[in-house]
C-alpha cells in the first residue's frame, strides 16, 4: 500500500488495551470487535474519505499482541491524500493507522511504525550501494601507511595563506563494526547535481548617502531595512534575473551565469513594503555596489564528494555549501519578506503563517502566543553525494491579534506589568484608528510601528510628555499639543477602512478648534478619532510608546494590531512551556511523513522551482536510508547484584549502592506557609521514617534521626533562615520538603543558601510528590536516594572493568566541559559560565567540578588552564600522587564553526596546564565534541528494531551514510526516548592522541576496549557504555555523563545569579535605570574561593 492509497479506518478493538489516539489517523472507516485483552479488532471493509484518497479498505485480523488490527490495503487515488480523522474505537489502532483514533480506551503501545509511510514506492530502499562502496574505498585510502604524511602540507584553500595542517584534524580510522546491523531512515533528501554548472557569487555593499556624501559602515542599514533595500535593488535592476537568482538578502547574491557590466553602482530610494514613496524623514537614498566575488564550479564539489583518494579536491567546499544553502532557501527566504506569508527565524528555519484557507499546524499557547510548526533546511556534504537535511521545527510567535487582546491574555496568565513590558519590547504593530491606506496598485499599506516600551515615568519630558504612573493608561499619560484644528471625526455611517472623503461630498467634518496645552492620550483619541478610552466592557490598559526614550510617541493598545511573523524571544512561562511541548512532541512517524511529503511543498523543493533548475539542482522525493548498528547494553553492577537494562533502563528493586556513603548528622527542612501543628508534624514523620529506612537499606549511612526544622516558605527570607538554622551545625546533608508544587524561586534560594552560604548539601522534594499517597512511594524514595549517595561521595552503580576498557586501568581521567550563556531576558551584563567536571578514579562515577565566570556570550573557556590544573590536583590527591596518562575530554555545546577554536585554543590551554603539572612525559589528550543541537534524526524501518514509542532502539549508532568519509564522527542514541522523536548525540573527534595518535595506546600496554578491533569501535563502545554510569538515574542517558554533568554544573551556577540571568522585575532597569552589577561575588574568574571547600570538592550540582 503506497502512502496515497490508504485503506479503511481500523475496526473497533477489544475493551482492554487500545491506545488512545491523538486524532490524526490516516486509516479509513471500518468495524469489527476485538477479541479481548490487548488485541486489536478486525479492520472492516469501508470506503476511504476525501478526494484523491484511499478507496475501500479490505478486511484484516488483529495481531495477538498489544497492537491493533491491520488497516485494509485500499484502492486509492493517484495524488497525496490529507490525513483523515481518527476512529472512535476503544481498542487498539489498526495496523494501517498512521496515528491511533481519537476516542480510545486505556493507553497501550503505539501503532507500529510502517516502513512505507514516507515513500511513494511502498518500500524502504536499501542504502545507496555507490555511497557504501565509496565509503569503503576512502577508509582503505585513509588507512594507507603514508596518508598522514601526505596530508601535512595540504592547504584547505586555494589562497596560500589558508594553509592548515591536516594532522590536527584526526582522520577517520575506520568504520565501526560492533553491534547488530539495522536499516534506518534518515531525515535527509538526496540531491542530484548536474554537470558543468557554476555558481557566480556577487557581493552587495550598501551605504547611506547623507547630504550627498557616502556614510560609513557604522551607518549601514541593518536587518529588516537592509533586506528591503536588497529587494528593491533586485526589482529595479535585476528583474530579468529573478527566475534564477538567489540571495541571503543581506550581502550576497548567486546566479548560474556571469552578469555583464560588473561592478554595478546604483542609488536606491528606500520605501517601506507596499509604499509608493519614501518616508518623510531620515536618509532614504542608499548607494548599492554589486561586484563579482568568486565562481564555484559545482563539478569541483562533485569531484570532492566522489573522491576515493582521501584528499580534498576543492579548497572552497564550505563556500560552495554556503552558496547551496542560500540557493535551496531562496523560495522561503523570499516568501519571508512578506510578514503574512512566511516567517524566517534563525538560520535555515522557516514557518508558514496560517491563513483561513489552509491548515498550517498551529496552537494557542496562552499569554498572547501561538505555536507554529515549520521546517529547518540545510545542505550537507556526504560521501558520494550532496544531501538536504530537513527537520520539523516549532516556534512560539506573537499571536496576530489586536494588541489589547494580547496584553489581556498575557496578564490573565499571571503576568505582571514589568513582565508585560519585557514581553512587548520590540514587537511590531499596525495602527487601526486611521482610514485604510492603499498604494497605486490597490494594495493595503500598513502603518507599522515598533513598541519601544510601555509608558513609564522616566519618559517625562518638558513640553513633550507627562506620565503620572509607571505603565500608565490613556488617562494617565499626556503630551503637549499645539493649538490647531482637530483631525476629521469619522461618522458612524462611514465604512471602516475607507478613505476620508471631503466635507463637500458628505465625508466626516473637521473637528473643533482646540487650544494648545497638555492633553491626555485618551482625550486626544476621543476628540480626534472618536476612539474611546477602552473598548466597551474592558479595563483600560497601558499605552505603548512607539517612539524612543528621548522622543516618546504613545498609542492606546486597542488601536494597534500585532503584525504576524514575529517570534517570541522571551522565556516562556511554565504553562506555555507545557503547551509547547504537547504541540511539538509528536510520534516519529508523523515527523517523518511531514518531512517526506509536506516540506517539499512548503519549501518549494519541487521540479518546477526555476531557481533550482537554473543551477542544475534536483531533489528526488523520499528520505534516504542508512545502515546503523545496535550496541548491546552493558550490565550495571550494584553491591552483590548485576542488572541488565531493558530498553535502556532498569529498576532498583532489592539492590544496594555499590559504594555506601555516610552522613553523621542530617536534617530535614519543611518549607511551609505557616508553622505545622501536631497532626501535621505526625504526618511528616509518617513519611520521613520509612524514607530514612529505605535510604539506609540502599546503603546511605544516615546516622541517627534527622533534625526537624520548619521554616517559612518565602524566597526573600530563605538565605537568612538557612544561615541561622543550618550554618555551622555539623549537618552533612539536608532534605528540603517544599510545601505545594514546584517553585523555581524557592529552589534557587535553597541552592544558593545551602551550597554557598551554609556549606550544606541540600536535596529538594515537593510535598505534592513526597507525600503523594497514603504511604511513602519507595521507588520515589530510592530515586531521591541516588542524589543523597552521590553528594555524600558514594558510588551508586559501576560497570565491570571490561566494559570500561583502558579507563578501568586507573590511568585515564575523563573530563566534561560546557559553557552556559545569558538567555533572552537576562540582564545586559550577564556573564557566561564555564563548567568542567573530571573523574577522580578508575570507576569513573565521581566527577568533581570547576566553575569559571567570563564575558557574556563567549564560548571559548578563558580559565581552562587553571580549571584543568585543579582537576589534575584532585586526581593526584585520590590516586596516590599519580597523574593520569590519558585525558579524554568530552566538550559540549560548540557548533561546527567552533571546532577550530577548541582544537587550536582550548587544547593549548589544556596542554599548558599539563606542562605545569607534569615533570616529564606529557599525557595523551583526546577531545571529542558532543553535539546536541544538530538536526539529524533517524527512524526505524521495521517493528523488530523499533521501541514502544516508535523510535530507534537504545544503543543505535550510525557512522555511515550521513557522515563525511574523512572526518571521525558518529551519531549515538544511547537512551530510550519515551515521547517524540529521539535525538541522537553527535560525537566529533577534533583531536586525538589516545586512540590513533603517534603516541597512542599500544596493545602491548593494555587493550583499548574488549572486542574492539578498530579505534572507531573502541571510542564508540566506551562512549555508549559510559551512558549507563550516570548516577542520578537508573537508565542510559542521551549524552555521555562527563558532558551531562558539565551541563548540570553550569545550570547550578546560574541558580546563584538569578538577579542577572532571570531578573525578577523590569522596574530596576527600565524605571530607575539601575542594573545588577557583576562586581564582588560575580566578577570574572575562578569560583573556588566563593564556595566552602567541602561542597566544592563534591558532586553538589547533582
Amino acid at each position: 500500500m503506497s502512502y496515497q492509497d490508504r485503506g479503511g479506518r481500523g475496526g473497533r478493538g477489544g475493551r482492554g488495551g487500545g491506545h488512545q489516539g491523538d486524532g490524526e489517523s490516516h486509516a479509513g472507516y471500518g468495524s469489527g470487535r476485538g477479541r479481548g485483552d490487548d488485541h486489536g479488532g478486525r479492520g472492516g471493509p469501508s470506503r476511504g474519505r476525501g478526494e484523491d484518497r484511499g478507496g475501500r479498505g479490505g478486511p484484516s485480523r488483529g495481531r495477538a499482541d498489544d497492537r491493533g488490527g491491520r488497516g485494509g490495503p485500499g484502492r486509492g487515488g493517484p495524488s497525496r491524500g490529507d490525513p483523515g480523522r481518527g476512529g472512535p474505537g476503544r481498542g487498539g489502532p489498526g495496523r494501517g493507522d498512521f496515528v491511533p483514533g481519537r476516542h480510545g480506551g486505556r493507553p497501550g503501545p503505539r501503532a507500529p511504525f510502517q516502513a512505507h509511510v514516507p515513500y511513494r514506492n511502498g518500500e524502504a530502499p536499501e542504502p545507496s550501494p555507490d555511497v557504501a562502496r565509496l565509503e569503503n574505498e576512502v577508509a582503505r585510502s585513509l588507512a594507507a601507511p603514508n596518508i598522514v604524511k601526505s596530508f601535512e602540507h595540504l592547504s584547505l584553500g586555494q589562497d596560500p595563506k589558508q594553509t592548515v595542517q591536516w594532522q590536527t584534524t584526526p582522520l577517520r580510522p575506520a568504520y565501526g563494526n560492533i553491534g547488530r546491523e539495522v536499516l534506518l531512515w534518515a531525515n535527509y533528501l538526496a540531491v542530484r547535481l548536474a554537470n558543468k554548472k557554476q555558481i557566480w557569487r556577487y557581493s552587495i555593499d550598501i551605504l547611506p548617502l547623507k547630504d550627498g556624501k557616502l556614510g560609513s559602515q557604522a551607518d549601514a542599514p541593518k536587518s529588516k531595512k537592509r533586506k528591503r533595500i536588497v529587494e528593491l535593488l533586485f526589482e529595479e535592476h535585476f528583474q530579468s534575473w529573478l527566475g534564477c537568482l538567489a540571495s541571503d538578502y543581506k550581502a550576497n547574491m548567486y546566479v548560474p551565469y556571469e552578469i555583464p557590466d560588473m561592478p554595478l553602482e546604483v542609488d536606491i530610494e528606500y520605501r517601506a513594503e507596499g509604499e509608493d514613496t519614501p518616508p518623510p524623514t531620515g536618509y532614504n537614498i542608499f548607494k548599492c555596489r554589486v561586484q563579482y566575488t568568486n565562481t564555484y564550479p559545482i563539478d569541483d564539489l562533485k569531484n570532492h564528494l566522489n573522491s576515493s583518494e582521501g584528499i580534498l579536491q576543492t579548497g572552497r567546499k564550505q563556500d560552495v555549501i554556503t552558496a547551496l544553502d542560500i540557493i535551496f532557501q531562496q523560495y522561503p527566504n523570499k516568501q519571508a519578506l512578506d510578514a503574512y506569508s512566511m516567517m524566517a527565524f534563525g538560520n535555515g528555519k522557516f514557518y508558514r503563517i496560517p491563513t483561513d484557507s489552509d491548515n498550517v499546524p498551529n496552537q494557542d499557547l496562552g499569554g498572547g502566543l501561538r505555536a507554529l510548526r515549520g521546517f529547518f533546511i540545510s545542505a550537507r556534504p556526504g560521501a558520494g553525494r550532496l544531501m538536504l537535511n530537513v527537520q520539523v521545527k516549532n516556534v512560539a510567535m506573537y499571536a496576530p491579534l489586536n494588541l489589547d487582546e494580547v496584553m489581556e491574555a498575557y496578564l490573565h496568565s499571571n503576568g505582571t506589568m514589568p513582565g508585560l513590558q519585557k514581553f512587548l519590547k520590540g514587537v511590531r504593530v499596525s495602527t487601526t484608528h486611521l482610514p485604510q491606506r492603499k498604494n497605486r496598485a490597490g494594495q493595503v499599506v500598513l502603518r507599522a510601528k515598533t513598541i519601544h516600551s510601555l509608558a513609564l515615568r522616566n519618559q517625562n519630558r518638558a513640553e513633550i510628555a507627562r506620565v503620572e504612573a509607571d505603565y500608565g493608561t490613556p488617562t494617565q499619560v499626556s503630551f503637549w499639543k499645539s493649538a490647531g484644528t482637530a483631525g476629521p471625526i469619522p461618522s458612524s455611517s462611514s465604512k471602516s477602512g475607507g478613505k476620508a472623503s471631503k466635507a463637500s461630498k458628505g465625508g466626516p467634518k473637521a473637528g473643533p478648534v482646540l487650544p494648545g496645552g497638555w492633553i491626555t492620550v485618551a482625550k486626544h483619541f476621543q476628540d480626534t478619532y472618536n476612539v474611546p478610552n477602552a473598548p466597551q466592557g474592558k479595563r483600560p490598559l497601558p499605552v505603548v510608546n512607539v517612539g524612543t526614550y528621548e522622543k516618546p510617541s504613545y498609542l492606546p493598545a486597542h488601536v494597534c494590531k500585532v503584525i504576524p511573523s514575529q517570534p517570541c524571544k522571551t522565556k516562556l512561562s511554565a504553562n506555555q512551556t507545557a503547551q509547547m511541548i504537547r504541540f511539538a512532541v509528536r510520534p516519529p512517524q508523523q515527523n517523518a511523513t511531514s518531512i517526506a511529503d509536506v516540506s517539499p511543498h512548503h519549501l518549494d523543493l519541487q521540479s518546477n522551482n526555476t531557481v533550482l533548475s537554473a543551477f542544475g539542482l534536483d531533489v528526488p522525493q523520499g528520505l534516504i536510508t542508512v545502515k546503523g548498528r545496535i550496541l548491546l547494553a552493558p550490565e550495571v553492577n550494584y553491591q552483590s547484584k548485576k542488572m541488565r537494562a531493558n530498553d535502556g533502563q532498569w529498576n532498583m528493586r532489592d539492590i544496594k549502592f555499590f559504594k555506601q556513603s555516610k552522613a553523621p548528622r542530617w536534617a530535614f527542612v519543611y518549607l511551609c506557609y505557616r508553622q505545622p501543628n501536631a497532626d501535621e508534624k505526625d504526618r511528616l514523620m509518617h513519611y520521613i521514617n520509612p524514607f530514612t529506612n529505605e535510604l539506609r537499606r540502599l546503603g546511605v549511612g544516615l546516622e541517627g534521626p534527622p533534625t526537624p526544622i520548619a521554616l517559612q516558605k518565602n524566597s526573600a527570607n530563605i538565605r537568612r533562615d538557612f544561615e541561622q538554622n543550618l550554618k555551622g551545625k555539623g549537618y552533612s546533608i539536608v532534605l528540603v520538603i517544599i510545601q505545594g508544587g514546584p517553585d523555581t524561586q524557592i529552589y534557587n534560594a535553597v541552592k544558593d543558601a545551602g551550597d554557598r552560604l551554609c556549606g550544606v548539601h541540600t536535596v529538594c522534594v515537593t510535598q505534592s510528590k513526597f507525600m503523594k499517597g497514603p504511604d511513602l512511594d519507595l521507588q520515589y524514595a530510592a530515586n531521591v536516594g541516588l542524589k543523597f549517595n552521590l553528594k555524600l561521595k558514594g558510588h551508586n552503580q559501576e560497570l565491570a572493568p571490561d566494559k570500561l576498557g583502558f579507563v578501568s586501568e586507573g590511568k585515564t581521567m575523563l573530563v566534561g566541559i560546557d559553557v552556559t550563556h545569558p538567555s533572552p531576558g537576562s540582564a545586559s551584563n550577564s556573564p557566561s559560565i564555564a563548567g568542567s567536571v573530571a573523574s577522580i578514579n578508575k570507576q569513573a562515577v565521581q566527577y568533581l567540578p570547576s566553575i569559571w565566570i567570563q564575558e557574556g556570550r563567549q564560548e571559548q573557556v578563558d580559565g581552562l588552564r587553571p580549571m584543568m590544573m585543579r582537576h589534575l590536583k584532585l586526581w593526584k590527591k585520590h590516586n596516590a600522587s599519580a597523574l593520569p596518562e590519558n585525558i579524554l575530554v568530552y566538550r559540549d555545546g560548540v557548533s561546527e564553526s567552533q571546532y577550530d577554536m577548541v582544537r587550536n585554543r582550548e587544547l593549548k590551554a589544556i596542554q599548558e596546564a599539563c606542562q605545569a603539572m607534569y615533570k616529564e612525559k606529557q599525557p595523551r589528550i583526546t577531545i571529542v565534541v558532543v553535539g546536541k543541537r544538530h538536526h539529524t534524526r533517524f527512524y526505524p524501518t521495521s517493528e523488530e528494531n523499533m521501541s514502544r514509542s516508535g523510535n530507534t532502539m537504545p544503543g543505535t549508532i550510525v557512522d555511515r551514510g550521513v557522515t563525511e568519509a574523512r572526518t571521525w564522527d558518529f551519531f549515538l542514541q544511547a537512551h530510550n526516548a519515551l515521547h517524540g522523536t529521539a535525538r541522537p548525540a553527535h560525537y566529533f573527534v577534533v583531536h586525538d592522541e589516545i586512540f590513533t595518535g603517534k603516541n597512542g595506546i599500544k596493545p602491548a600496554e593494555y587493550k583499548l576496549m574488549p572486542r574492539a578491533t578498530t579505534a572507531a569501535d573502541a571510542l564508540e563502545q566506551l562512549t555508549h557504555n559510559l551512558c549507563y554510569t550516570f548516577g542520578r538515574a537508573t537508565k542510559a542517558v542521551s549524552i555521555c555523563p562527563p558532558a551531562y554533568y558539565a551541563d548540570l554544573l553550569c545550570e547550578r551556577a546560574r541558580r546563584y545569579m538569578v538577579d542577572l540571568f532571570e531578573p525578577g522585575s523590569d522596574q530596576a532597569t527600565e524605571v530607575s535605570g539601575q542594573t545588577p552589577n557583576r562586581s564582588g561575588a560575580w566578577a570574572d574568574g575562578d569560583f573556588e574561593q566563593r564556595m566552602p571547600s567541602d561542597i566544592y570538592d563534591s558532586m553538589f550540582y547533582i
